[in-house]
C-alpha cells in the first residue's frame, strides 16, 4: 500500500509518499477499509508541525478521518459486509490506501454524500452537534454567536444551529469569509477585529448571545461575559461575569489564554440545579 508519512516536523512540504507493506488481516471486531478519501483537519496540521498536545512517535502517518469501502471483516463483525461504503476513523493514521480500524469506528456512508464529503463529515458535524445540542442545550429562537465561523467546525455549527431554529451571528476576519458564512445560513456576519461586543448587543436588541460557540478561544478576555445574558442567581459571586452558555471547544495549538476560570467552574457546576439557578457558594 501507499502512505503519506511524516518523518520530520514542519509544514506540509515535509510529508513524503512511501510504499509500505499492506496491513495484516483485520482482528476480532475490526474491519479493513480501502481508503478512497481522507480528511485533512487542523489537528493534522498541528501534529505534523509538532505543536499539538499529543505528539505521535516519529515517523507517523497523519490523519484520523477517512471514507472508503470495506474489503475484509474480522471475527465477530456483523454490522457491515464486504463492499459497504463507510466513514471511518483511524488512530494509526488515515493518509494511506488501506487501513484496519474497529467496526465501532465506522458508520455507513449516506447515499447523499460523496466519499470526499464523508471523509470530512463526522469530525466537524459531531463536534458542532455535541457542543450546541448536547452540551449547549440549544433551543429554537436563541441567539448563537459562532466564532471561527468560516472554518470547518464553524460552518457545521452554522448549519446545525439553523436546522434547530436558532438565530446565528457569525464572526470572521475578512469580508470574503463573512460572505461565506451568510451563504451557509448565518443571519448576521460581523468583523471581530476591534471588538464585537457592541455589535452583538445591537443585533440582539441589547439581550446578548444565549450561546457562544468558541473554537478559537476568542472569549478568553476580561470582558468575555459582559455581552451575554446572566442566569438568575441567589447569591452574587464576587465580580465574575455570569455568562449563559459559553462553549470553548479547544485551544489546540497553544495553552489557554488568561483569564483561567477552571478553578471556579467545578463549583458552579456543582451548584447549578436543573432550573439554571445557582445556589449560594456557602450552601
Amino acid at each position: 500500500m501507499k502512505a503519506v508519512i511524516c518523518e520530520t516536523l514542519g509544514g506540509p512540504d515535509v510529508l513524503v509518499l512511501r510504499d509500505l507493506p499492506d496491513p495484516p488481516p483485520p482482528g476480532p471486531g475490526e474491519v479493513q477499509v480501502r481508503i478512497r478519501a481522507r480528511g485533512a483537519q487542523y489537528v493534522d496540521v498541528l501534529q505534523v508541525a509538532g505543536t499539538y498536545q499529543t505528539k505521535p512517535e516519529m515517523p507517523f502517518i497523519p490523519g484520523g478521518e477517512a471514507a472508503g469501502e470495506i474489503v475484509a471483516l474480522g471475527d465477530g463483525v456483523t454490522a457491515f459486509k464486504v463492499g459497504d461504503r463507510v466513514m471511518s476513523r483511524h488512530s494509526g493514521g488515515a493518509f494511506m490506501t488501506l487501513g484496519n480500524t474497529k467496526a465501532s469506528h465506522c458508520d455507513p456512508l449516506p447515499a447523499a454524500l460523496t466519499l470526499e464529503e464523508g471523509a470530512v463529515f463526522r469530525g466537524a458535524y459531531a463536534t458542532a452537534y455535541y457542543a450546541l445540542v448536547q452540551k449547549g442545550r440549544m433551543k429554537p429562537g436563541e441567539w448563537v454567536l459562532i466564532h471561527g465561523a468560516a472554518g470547518g467546525i464553524g460552518v457545521s455549527a452554522i448549519q446545525i444551529a439553523k436546522l434547530y431554529g436558532a438565530r446565528v451571528i457569525a464572526t470572521a476576519s475578512t469580508q470574503a469569509k463573512r460572505d461565506a458564512c451568510l451563504a451557509q445560513g448565518a443571519d448576521h456576519a460581523i468583523d471581530y477585529n476591534g471588538g464585537f461586543r457592541d455589535q452583538v448587543k445591537a443585533l440582539t436588541g441589547g439581550k446578548g448571545a444565549d450561546i457562544v460557540y468558541d473554537p478559537i478561544c476568542m472569549l478568553a478576555s476580561a470582558t468575555a461575559g459582559s455581552f451575554m445574558p446572566r442566569p438568575p442567581i441567589q447569591t452574587p459571586i464576587a465580580s465574575a461575569p455570569l455568562i449563559s452558555r459559553w462553549l470553548v471547544l479547544a485551544s489546540a495549538g497553544a495553552p489557554p489564554r488568561k483569564p483561567r476560570i477552571s478553578s471556579l467552574a467545578p463549583q458552579l457546576r456543582q451548584r447549578m440545579d436543573s432550573s439554571n439557578t445557582l445556589s449560594p457558594i456557602g450552601s
